[in-house]
């Protein structure tokens, strides 16, 4: 009999993100000789007990879950933050076995993710599942939905880090520590910047937006914390 993984993205935006992007090609990497793989995503709306239902049932079948998720304000989106409360709250109606928790955690900013992270093994802890490890993927956010075989040099050091973390799995074996360090390793801060103030400026000359004018700025440069212009 096959062992059940469980690939769960918190991205609720369609099928097009990259925590499905990512999903998928960890996918293609477990030996699937020995394993049944489904994956899910959740629902954007909160509750939803159609989709609740459905994730739970996999749950309670699984015997490795994959949790990949983008950051929000240093934390979950709330859509993954209500998974987590819900089967907390039903975690007495899931059969007795042994699960792995594995969590992936990507987003753009040149930091971050360690408080999801935390989040997650605090969750796991809780639930009584087997702490598996976890990834966390700077610079992530620059997959935007494509596969990962489209994304070239720019995501060779997360491709490496998930082809490491698959073969870990099919050989029943937690994510190695190589494969989070080398998931870590990401485009340099200053060039991040550079980017980010270069797309800025891109949008803003699009779009006519002086981006030296103030907020509610006007004609005599003056303005208030109302949004509206004082009358002279």
């Amino acid at each position: 009999m096959k062992s059940e993984i469980l690939l769960l993205s918190g991205s609720y935006r369609g099928n097009k993100t990259t925590s499905n992007s990512i999903l998928k090609y960890l996918s293609q990497y477990i030996e699937n000789d020995h394993y049944s793989i489904n994956q899910l995503k959740l629902s954007y709306r909160v509750p939803d007990k159609e989709n609740d239902d459905l994730i739970f049932s996999n749950i309670n079948s699984a015997d490795l879950i994959v949790l990949c998720s983008p950051k929000y304000n240093l934390s979950l989106p709330a859509p993954v933050m209500y998974l987590f409360e819900m089967l907390h709250q039903r975690k007495n109606e899931l059969i007795e076995k042994t699960r792995k928790f594995i969590s992936i955690i990507q987003f753009e900013a040149p930091i971050g993710g360690t408080t999801a992270q935390k989040i997650c093994r605090n969750f796991s802890d809780n639930m009584g599942f087997c702490w598996y490890g976890d990834l966390i993927l700077p610079g992530a956010g620059e997959i935007k939905g494509r596969p990962l075989e489209e994304t070239e040099n720019m995501m060779k050091n997360i491709r490496k880090s998930i082809v490491m973390t698959a073969k870990a799995i099919s050989d029943g074996l937690p994510v190695p520590e190589k494969a989070r360090k080398i998931g870590k390793k990401q485009i340099p801060t200053w060039l991040i910047i550079l980017i980010v103030n270069s797309l800025i400026k891109q949008y803003c000359k699009k779009n006519n937006v002086d981006i030296l004018k103030s907020p509610y700025e006007n004609e005599l440069g003056l303005w208030d914390d109302k949004s509206k212009y004082y009358k002279v």
